[in-house]
């Protein structure tokens, strides 16, 4: 797991060469164009997974009412999704949720 923010502006920081390059206060700025720092799981980092996450909780038995500990992962599907920047077709990891997501955009 890592905080995305501070990856997103390492990396912005990396392709424009450093703090010399910049004038005073655009490093705030930055910052504050960045994402809220939250946690994101490290496979989330290869494909697009519209901010589901591992959830946990509890097996309850119909019987006793014992429970115990389990967790539900996102629903991942592997899709070809086309790509008009790239004129191709893309295999991505998505979850469903990202799939509707993408289909209400197309048709807004």
């Amino acid at each position: 797991m890592a905080f995305r923010s501070r990856e997103v502006v390492k990396k912005i920081m990396k392709k424009i060469g450093g703090d010399e390059n910049l004038a005073p206060g655009v490093k705030e700025q930055l910052k504050k164009c960045a994402p809220n720092s939250k946690v994101v799981m490290g496979r989330a980092h290869r494909g697009l997974y519209a901010g589901r996450h591992i959830q946990f909780g509890n097996r309850v038995s119909e019987d006793g009412g014992n429970k115990t500990r389990r967790n539900w992962k996102p629903n991942v599907q592997e899709k070809r999704l086309f790509s008009y920047i790239l004129d191709r077709h893309i295999r991505v990891k998505v979850t469903t949720h990202a799939i509707r997501c993408i289909d209400k955009a197309w048709w807004d």
